[in-house]
């Protein structure tokens, strides 16, 4: 993504549509459209060579902004969007202090845990009061047991008198009701466990949301040769194209269309076909999809028509940066 204020150098390729070889010494001309897709420049454009044409403009708004590239003699015409923003570093800014803020909370919480932990603390507190009451269940006096004994006391020696005997089940200090009320005790204190680790997986959430998207798109025209749709060549780095689309509305039951998906695995190498896509009579849906490599050299992807009339397609790319 670029930022508010920073130059950005577009660069158009200019093939011949006849005969696909790249054209030099050609008239070409560009006009910027800004954010809101109205008319902002229309800056020179210089001829590098290879029939590689440049142009630069500076955005002074956040938002897409679109440079078209347009020839006469050949009659061709192409266009890049470029995403502007306030400037990456402003951005990520933005984003780290909604995830420190949330970090911040949940350090609070974790710390609040950590003190209840500690031994003396009030969750240890608990549990250790929980134990004791637990502990009772194998005591001699009064555990299960003794129980069990009493039990067999009360079978043979009930009377209305000593009804009271089972009063000890009942016992506020460590009859069953006690019991019952610990173990509630111990399952809300899982559940405030829970809700503290759930606010990970939102921390999660933001940080994927960092990532920013770019998109490339325009329309090709077949001619019977094999075209380029679109090249990035010699990223400044590792680059993320996602999907390229492509919408077969005009095709026919006549046309036949091969798309070929090339990449440069190494430094100043060659492009080499990784897949390919064939496209014979009327399409169903009409718009169609393909997967893109991530890669740091380079890729492009071409059309070549083999059958039919010449057709004109839209298309776009979209991806990370």
């Amino acid at each position: 993504m670029y930022a508010v204020g920073e130059v950005i150098e577009a660069k158009f390729l200019l093939l011949n549509p006849s005969t696909g070889i790249v054209v030099t010494g050609a008239s070409v001309s560009a006009t910027v459209y800004d954010e809101a897709d109205a008319e902002y420049s229309t800056p020179e454009v210089t001829e590098i060579g290879a029939g590689l044409y440049t142009a630069s403009f500076t955005p002074d708004a956040a938002g897409e902004w679109t440079i078209l590239f347009s020839c006469v003699d050949p009659n061709q015409t192409g266009g890049l969007c470029f995403p502007v923003g306030k400037g990456v570093v402003q951005d990520v800014e933005d984003k780290v202090d909604i995830v420190d803020a949330n970090v911040d909370s949940v350090l609070a919480d974790t710390n609040e845990l950590q003190t209840d932990w500690a031994n003396g603390g009030r969750l240890d507190l608990l549990i250790d009061a929980i134990k004791a009451e637990t502990d009772k269940i194998s005591n001699g006096t009064y555990g299960l047991s003794a129980i069990e004994t009493l039990v067999d006391d009360l079978e043979g020696r009930l009377t209305a008198t000593r009804a009271g005997y089972l009063d000890y089940l009942a016992n506020a200090t460590y009859g069953l009701s006690a019991l019952n009320t610990n173990l509630l005790v111990v399952d809300s204190v899982a559940d405030l466990i829970q809700v503290e680790t759930d606010k990970i997986d939102v921390l999660e959430s933001l940080i994927d949301s960092v990532m920013d998207l770019y998109r490339v798109g325009g329309t090709v025209t077949t001619d019977g040769t094999e075209q380029i749709i679109y090249i990035s060549d010699n990223p400044s780095g590792l680059i993320k194209p996602m999907r390229f689309l492509i919408d077969t509305t005009n095709h026919t039951s006549d046309e036949t269309v091969v798309l070929k998906f090339y990449y440069r695995v190494k430094n100043g190498g060659s492009y080499v076909v990784f897949s390919s896509a064939t496209l014979s009579g009327v399409q169903s849906p009409l718009g169609v999809s393909y997967d893109l490599l991530p890669n740091a050299w380079g890729y492009k992807v071409t059309i070549e028509k083999t059958a039919g009339t010449n057709r004109a397609y839209d298309w776009e790319i979209f991806g990370g940066e």
